[in-house]
């Protein structure tokens, strides 16, 4: 992920060449005037002055486009807290619980598991038992998030300071104020995940104050798994459907419920991206593949190229390798693609409504199962070594 000096440098050469345009422009009419005769330098003035209001007017719409080429402001991926916080003193914190559990329970009327099941359970503890209970009743959707897992819980990093707000998610409820009459109800940052320096930050005073909830730690290991295979997979920029995935998980919904919640949030179970047009993008330096799904084909391949351009090294993202292709049966699973790793040896299969969404999710597969084995990664093989039905 690009970190902010990154996109502020490029955020500013992109401005100072659409100037620097503007200036060659200018100095042409100037030449230009100098040319005439006196009686018309008058009128060429009222247009040069209406000239450079026109500039202006462009300029303002190029910042807005400059801010979403370079990839936004975000400072990272977070999980939120809703905390009731004293107004005074120290802002004792007397209540918390996890953004995602809130608004399963609230916003989508989920019933949570119990805390109470869980008050003298290590958060690791309940969380690895989530999760084989996740393996045993849903290996399929399991089997797409289990890489992350393992990411996540090999680049945990607990520390002494307060977590700034990542602006990664937008919220439509909050506690009631009654709810907490020693002070009021505001959103922290427990957990920060920082892909450009591979770390997952977890503040330790959050993570150990026992007003806290050890299921809400637990959820929020699973919430940062959830979202990275959401930005991986999906392009997601925000955690909201992460969110809504944790809290169904957490949730005392039935297996056959949960996969008719889980086909609300992506679309079908275990995930079916809405848009006809699919296009794909390959960063070759890391041989990781991007994906898109839009109504229109300059949509789609805009947002591809601009989900792998705002990721490190985006120069190895070559136009070249953008590849497109439309969707006709949206319902029909169709097409087989394997892909054999020629390090591990190790062979994955994708399916998908067309040949592109095969390869990808044949790509996908293998790409995932190997992250945290380099060089096999980088022999995931390209889409035209793969075998497809």
């Amino acid at each position: 992920m690009i970190n902010n000096c990154d996109r502020k440098i490029k955020l500013n050469l992109f401005k100072l060449n659409i100037i620097k345009l503007h200036i060659i422009k200018l100095k042409l009419i100037l030449i230009l005037i100098s040319t005439l005769d006196k009686s018309y330098h008058m009128i060429f003035g009222i247009v040069l002055v209406l000239f450079v209001n026109f500039i202006s007017l462009i300029i303002l719409p190029f910042n807005t486009i400059a801010n979403a080429y370079v990839g936004g402001d975000s400072i990272g991926n977070g999980g939120v807290l809703w905390v009731c916080r004293s107004l005074t003193g120290g802002k004792e914190i007397h209540s918390g619980i996890l953004a995602d559990l809130f608004e399963a329970n609230l916003q989508y009327e989920l019933e949570i598991i119990s805390q109470d099941e869980f008050l003298h359970k290590d958060p690791f503890d309940i969380y690895n038992e989530r999760k084989k209970w996740f393996q045993q009743e849903l290996p399929e959707f399991f089997n797409l998030i289990q890489p992350r897992f393992e990411y996540v819980e090999t680049h945990l990093q607990f520390i002494n300071a307060e977590l700034l707000s990542t602006n990664d998610f937008s919220m439509a409820i909050k506690p009631e104020a009654s709810s907490c009459s020693q002070g009021q109800w505001e959103t922290l940052n427990i957990a920060n995940f920082r892909e450009d320096d591979q770390k997952i930050l977890i503040s330790s005073s959050l993570w150990n104050n026992s007003k806290i909830g050890n299921l809400d730690k637990a959820a929020l290991l699973f919430h940062e798994a959830i979202y990275y295979w959401m930005r991986s997979y999906y392009g997601a920029t925000t955690s909201d459907k992460s969110r809504r995935l944790t809290g169904i998980l957490f949730s005392k919904l039935n297996t056959e419920q949960m996969k008719n919640e889980i086909r609300k949030v992506l679309g079908e179970y275990p995930d079916q991206p809405e848009g006809s047009i699919l296009c794909v993008m390959k960063n070759t330096k890391k041989n990781q593949v991007f994906v898109a799904y839009e109504q229109t084909l300059f949509e789609a391949q805009f947002q591809v190229r601009n989900r792998c351009q705002s990721e490190s090294d985006p120069q190895w993202c070559e136009r070249s390798s953008v590849e497109c292709d439309e969707i006709i049966n949206q319902s029909s699973k169709k097409h087989h693609c394997i892909s054999e790793n020629s390090v591990s040896r190790k062979i994955f299969r994708g399916l998908g409504r067309n040949i592109l969404e095969a390869q990808f999710n044949a790509h996908m597969s293998c790409f995932m199962s190997h992250l945290n084995d380099s060089k096999a990664l980088h022999e995931c093989p390209d889409f035209a070594f793969m075998e497809c039905y």
